[in-house]
């Protein structure tokens, strides 16, 4: 499940990403950019890192 969430962040984040408005200004477009950024973040929160057994 947390592999389904961390994939799903991660379109919704290159969808964000990759959008292109051309009504939004340099200041949209800043929060366009820092909320894909933000959505690839929280994509890597959800994925769990692998421990190593020792």
């Amino acid at each position: 499940m947390r592999w389904a969430m961390g994939c799903l962040f991660i379109l919704i984040g290159s969808f964000i990403f990759v959008l292109t408005i051309d009504g939004l200004g340099i200041i949209g477009t800043l929060l366009k950019i820092l909320l894909g950024i933000g959505c690839f973040y929280i994509a890597g929160l959800f994925i769990p890192e692998k421990k190593e057994s020792s």
